[in-house]
């Protein structure tokens, strides 16, 4: 009986350590939590705002790309600086462009010409300054039936279907500043000219537009005598200035559409020994030049008018990132502002 208990006893052990040990090697191989994170599969979700996609066509802008950029002349300081402007962006935004700038020559032929060379060179883009807005519609129309974007930059053609977009500042709003500042400073009443700049070109309609419009409803007492045009060009406005000198005894205030019409009109005063008179020179664009007459007292005003071509850089970079389409608004808008002795020290020309 003692030796059955005995073996029992020894048995019932055996039993024991065998389940021990099977229990054992489950718990063992029973995985880690953080085994079963390390394995997760990659979220798959639709990006929202707290994943947000890497853009695709990002890259479209960094890649090799020649544009053209079309301007009106380059015998114009404004004209220059635009251009300087376009290439710092180019280098700032680290863009990996090549470009070419063509000389218009102020000539719709020759700009005409510029384009179809551009074509030919097989740009991917085009930013256009037209000379002029109604005859050069149709260069800019074969660049868009090319499939090509086209940008029109600080001036723009007169049928809107023949480019993408316009960036520029509103050129109206340039000759309203100038007819505000003139007709307050005169107390609604006296005796003012202009000076115009190239004719048939946006910004000198606008310019116009602008001036004589608000002149007309705000400053009915203040007579506009005369415009003529000075081209854009100094010697033109000195000579322009000096006719009016000529003609008219009594002047309170001229208008020229550019600073560097406004330097011949100064010039012609100072000449016909008038500068006593009070005649109150108003300029536009931004020139440091302009600055440092307004702060001698030989300049009233300048309304700065911005090149845009930075704007118009920035524009064409979302283009390409956006397959060559542009989808936005028509008019992409800078901004004009008065500069004159009471804050001229505020600002920098080019």
């Amino acid at each position: 009986m003692k030796k059955s208990v005995k073996m029992f006893t020894v048995m019932l052990l055996a039993l024991l350590m065998i389940c021990a040990a099977v229990s054992c090697t489950q718990q063992n191989n029973e995985p880690e939590e953080v085994e079963t994170a390390s394995v997760e599969p990659e979220n798959t979700e639709e990006p929202g705002e707290d994943t947000p996609e890497e853009p695709v066509a990002t890259a479209d802008a960094y890649t090799p790309k020649l544009v053209g950029y079309a301007q009106s002349r380059m015998s114009h300081p404004y004209r220059v600086n635009a251009i300087k402007e376009f290439e710092e962006t180019i280098k700032e935004l680290e863009l990996p462009w090549e470009y070419i700038v063509t000389d218009g020559n102020n000539d719709v032929a020759t700009q005409m010409q510029n384009i179809e060379d551009l074509l030919a060179k097989g740009v991917d883009a085009i930013i256009m300054t037209p000379s002029v807005a109604e005859p050069l519609v149709s260069a800019a129309q074969m660049v868009k039936d090319a499939g090509i974007p086209i940008i029109m930059c600080n001036r723009y053609v007169s049928d809107e279907n023949a480019y993408d977009v316009y960036c520029g500042a509103p050129n109206y709003d340039l000759g309203v500043f100038a007819a505000e500042d003139i007709g307050t400073k005169l107390e609604g009443k006296g005796k003012v000219l202009m000076i115009e700049g190239t004719l048939g070109s946006s910004d000198t309609l606008e310019r116009a537009a602008g001036f004589t419009e608000t002149l007309a409803a705000k400053y009915p007492d203040v007579e506009l005598l005369q415009t003529q045009s000075g081209d854009y060009q100094q010697d033109e406005a000195m000579k322009v200035m000096e006719d009016y000198l000529t003609k008219y005894s009594e002047i309170d205030a001229v208008f020229c559409h550019n600073d560097t019409m406004a330097f011949g009109a100064v010039a012609a005063i100072e000449a016909q020994g008038r500068e006593g008179e009070g005649i109150m020179v108003y300029g536009a664009d931004g020139q440091t030049d302009a600055f440092k007459l307004i702060e001698e007292g030989k300049m009233e005003g300048c309304v700065v008018y911005p090149s845009s071509s930075r704007l118009a850089v920035e524009t064409l970079v979302d283009i390409f990132n956006n397959g060559g389409k542009y989808e936005g608004e028509k008019w992409i808008k800078d901004q004009v502002y008065l500069v004159t002795a009471e804050n001229v020290d505020q600002y920098e020309g080019f």
